[in-house]
């Protein structure tokens, strides 16, 4: 039917057609549940422009199943509200409920199609979703004055299967959504007797530009494959100061913050009702797809646990890069170097949580301050904990707890600023059981104070640092090489064992003068080298766009780092050579 500037009621199932342009129109879907308790409502949309100055233009009152709004194949949709609302309805408690967005369905919604469908939320929301909203297919671009997508149980975005079992195919979503205030896609709910407040990505094209968060998930954020690239508010160039009264803002040292929340993707979790003690949740995993955040506060948070297990994710923050108030894992173990890639091209702290374990995977980080960083606490900045550092833990004091930094594989690389930043930094043990870990840093490793210790049964772990700034910790953490020498920023390093085979060589992220290395995997008679030219070395997939290293094969030239390193340190018990 064409859209004539009227009211459109559907109050039965089916499916129904709509085209044309109108200024104040409206489409709504009533469909009685108690007779049709398995309704289902399909509008097609076939090159519409909908508009209405004071209310939402497509509204869904009442539906059994769920309402499909589907962009035809070959056109092009827009359905927009205007900058005030009149319109609400009641609850079933009896409470009154505005209705702030473009498109605004309380019951299921499912956005599909293969044409291109643009909502402009002028009002406040883009679409507003009460139950389960689905983007499946097409072009969708939304614009909002406020939040983007919101819904209250869940947000997927791409299906897993088809009807027939096959695998789905999510290449035609294209997906953006931009706001001038709010949150790009969130969903809010904290109801944990059913699947609720949870974000799904399994596939698709996915691009935010928000003001504030780009995901929020009150319970979970998972995401199982797509293309997601973020910018918030800034983005990571972004040099403020922190104003909020929150007491969680700059509690980590980083006065350089934004005063909203302004994270990447962020799971917040639920807390008791004075909003400072956590309940659950508040988890993120990241199984697969390509990941890549330019914010101005954390690129990944969580109150939860994270989960980075595979994908590839480029990282770029004013704040953290991936930060988790409880358990943070990265890889699986048994896997390679490749299931899952972390690189963080800039950030204030790159991996940060209570306790840190690293199974698999590459990560390269380049910080400003801590490039690991295993210290208890919830931040609390832009969540629901308006709290600060949990007591007994937090950074820049030496208080020990329940803390533990520990490498088990993969290969790890920090570069961070001179001054007192450490590589790998724990308020508990610090663990190395396997894999390659590396530190341009100052203080390359860096434990708690209180009994706490470095404890190597594995792996290959390598320090090169400026002049003075070689402390170190754990009566374990033995340097099989320890060597001095010159390795300007952008030299290659390589630890060559005396076989003449390649241990370890990657790329100096800053000027160093000493060279140290350990583990199980470095024999007597192990020597650095800069320069020269590799031959059968296997890298580590993926990472020589930015960071070349790997290991393996053979180093022809170069030059022999000869000279013996003296033994240097804090006087702290644990700490030095």
């Amino acid at each position: 039917m064409a859209i004539n500037g009227t009211t459109a009621t559907i109050l039965q199932p089916g499916t129904y057609t709509f085209s044309g342009k109108s200024s104040e129109a409206q489409i709504i879907v009533d469909v009685d549940k108690t007779a049709y308790p398995d309704g289902a409502v399909e509008i097609e949309l076939e090159g519409v422009d909908i508009a209405n100055s004071s209310k939402a233009p497509i509204y869904v009152a009442s539906i059994g199943d769920e309402v499909q709004l589907i962009a035809k194949n070959g056109t092009e949709n827009i359905v927009s509200d205007g900058t005030s609302h009149t319109d609400s309805y009641t609850d079933s408690d009896g409470n009154t409920e505005a209705i702030n967005a473009a498109v605004f369905s309380r019951d299921d919604l499912k956005i599909k199609g293969k044409g291109s469908l643009t909502i402009n939320g002028n009002y406040q929301d883009g679409i507003v979703c009460k139950n389960d909203l689905k983007i499946y297919n097409g072009k969708v671009t939304v614009n909002a004055a406020d939040d983007g997508i919101r819904a209250k149980d869940s947000i997927t975005i791409g299906d897993t299967t088809k009807s027939d079992g096959t695998e789905a195919d999510n290449s035609g979503i294209d997906l953006t959504v931009k706001t001038k205030a709010g949150d790009g896609i969130k969903s809010t709910g904290t109801d944990t007797d059913k699947t609720s407040g949870v974000i799904t990505v399994n596939g698709g094209k996915v691009n935010i530009e928000s003001h504030a968060d780009a995901f929020q998930a009150e319970q979970e954020f998972i995401m199982n494959g797509g293309d997601i690239t973020i910018k918030t508010f800034e983005g990571s160039s972004f040099s403020g100061n922190a104003s909020s009264s929150q007491g969680g803002w700059g509690m980590d040292g980083n006065s350089n913050k934004t005063d909203i929340s302004a994270k990447g993707i962020k799971a917040v979790g639920l807390y008791d009702e004075a909003g400072t003690k956590w309940q659950s949740k508040g988890d993120i995993t990241i199984n697969g797809g390509s990941l890549t955040i330019d914010s101005s506060d954390d690129s990944i948070h969580c109150g939860g646990d994270m989960n980075l297990i595979g994908g590839r994710l480029t990282l770029a923050s004013a704040d953290d890069a991936a930060h988790s108030d409880h358990m943070l894992t990265i890889g699986t173990k048994g896997n390679g170097y490749d299931d899952i890639i972390v690189t963080v091209s800039r950030a204030y702290e790159g991996i940060e949580g209570q306790k840190i374990y690293q199974n698999s995977g590459s990560v390269i980080v380049n910080s400003t301050d801590d490039g690991y960083n295993a210290a208890g606490g919830a931040d609390g900045s832009g969540n629901a904990n308006p709290g600060g550092w949990r007591p007994g833990g937090g950074f820049g004091g030496s208080s020990s707890g329940d803390y533990l930094l520990q490498f088990n594989g993969g290969f790890s690389i920090v570069n961070v600023t001179n001054g007192d930043h450490d590589g790998f930094d724990s308020n508990g043990d610090i663990e190395i059981n396997g894999g390659y870990v590396v530190t341009n840093g100052n203080e390359p490793f860096d434990c708690g104070d209180s009994g706490n210790s470095i404890k190597v049964t594995g792996g290959v772990w390598a320090s090169n640092c400026p002049s003075g700034g070689m402390s170190m910790g754990g009566s374990e953490m033995t340097a099989v090489v320890n060597n001095t020498g010159t390795a300007d920023k952008g030299t290659r390093v390589s630890l060559v064992g005396s076989d003449g085979k390649v241990i370890l060589t990657f790329i100096a992220g800053k000027s160093v003068t000493q060279f140290k290395a350990g583990g199980t995997g470095v024999a007597s008679g192990a020597s650095f080298y800069t320069g020269g030219t590799l031959s059968g070395t296997t890298y580590f997939q993926d990472l020589d766009t930015v960071q070349t290293a790997g290991f393996g094969g053979t180093l022809s030239g170069g030059t022999q780092v000869t000279g013996a390193a003296s033994s240097s340190g804090g006087s702290r018990p644990g700490f030095g050579f």
